[in-house]
């Protein structure tokens, strides 16, 4: 049975949480003792430097602090709060409603929608991961190519189904909603994500500054294309005793820091490896009268003698397979 707060004792700080604050903490918290794993709601951490919304012991030692955050915050300050608990041994889970808040990337995420607490509480109701779950890919950058998109080129909302290749290839980590896999269908919800990270079968990482999660075996994968994640023990920075800033767990903002501009973050490919395409100085193909043979138009990269119907060059195998 999951532990909820006692009423605070005089003198305490106020709590200023919104309702659907407290309706996300409720429900992890039931959701994670209904898969078997304890959960307790305000949790200080052994050391005392910061107190989690929800704690959940995972499987092998793995203690998950699930944090929702519906008020904005600078980056900065969200990188305190996350260096307070990792100190502490805890993996995050920062739940954001908001896909331009400051934290998406900083920390490690999700995005879940912004659901009225009526909603969120009833157990049956799903609530969909919308972003901060990657999976790793390569390939191509080309048309017919294993990638979507060129990771180069940002991704637009407004247009998902634009595309863009420079024929290089690409090794890289792509929010699940965009990989080439993604259907739409039987996505990720927020109590899969809380119970699969708790039992271990997904796992924080961080790369170039940006956090995100990764199923066990794209973990695997990550690893060995790019070793093992640095010691973050070797290196930590200063900590206050008691910061008072990181204790309090309201969901209001953090009116006394130092206001950040603003800037839209949103779902971002992370370019492991690139290659651009190769530059060899092959022998240029020429037609009977010298010229050069263009390229097929539907980007395979080999040249086509043949025009088709629009009086573009191509190859009948290679219009088929793009009918298709």
């Amino acid at each position: 049975m999951a532990c909820f707060p006692l009423p605070k004792a005089r003198g305490e700080a106020i709590s200023h949480e919104s309702d659907e604050h407290l309706a996300r903490k409720e429900r992890v918290a039931k959701d994670s003792e209904d898969h078997g794993f304890h959960a307790d709601i305000e949790s200080q951490t052994p050391d005392g430097h910061a107190r989690l919304d929800v704690r959940i012991n995972g499987a092998n030692g793995i203690v998950l602090g699930y944090e929702p955050q519906l008020s904005a915050q600078t980056a900065r300050g969200m990188r305190t709060r996350e260096r307070f608990r990792r100190h502490g041994g805890i993996q995050s889970v920062w739940d954001f409603a908001d896909p331009d808040h400051a934290g998406i990337g900083t920390v490690p995420y999700v995005r879940t929608p912004n659901l009225p607490a009526s909603v969120i509480r009833v157990q049956k109701n799903p609530i969909a991961v919308q972003d901060g779950n990657f999976v790793l890919e390569e390939g191509q950058c080309s048309q017919n190519g294993a990638l979507t998109r060129c990771p180069h080129k940002p991704y637009d909302p407004e247009n998902p189904t634009d595309t863009g290749y420079c024929g290089g290839w690409h090794r890289v980590l792509v929010p699940a909603h965009q990989s080439s896999t993604f259907t739409g269908e039987g996505g990720l919800t927020l109590t899969r994500f809380i119970v699969e990270a708790a039992a271990g079968e997904r796992i924080p990482f961080q790369h170039g500054g940006h956090h995100g999660w990764l199923p066990a075996q794209q973990w695997q994968q990550y690893l060995e294309a790019n070793g093992h994640a640095p010691d973050t023990k070797k290196r930590q920075p200063s900590i206050r005793q008691g910061d008072r800033h990181d204790k309090c767990t309201e969901d209001r903002p953090a009116s006394e820091m130092r206001a950040e501009p603003k800037q839209k973050r949103g779902s971002r490919s992370i370019v492991l490896e690139t290659l651009p395409p190769e530059t060899e100085t092959a022998r240029i193909p020429l037609d009977a009268s010298g010229q050069p043979i263009p390229l097929c138009r539907f980007g395979c990269g080999q040249p086509a003698s043949l025009q088709g119907p629009e009086g573009q060059p191509e190859h009948y195998s290679c219009r088929r397979k793009h009918e298709t």
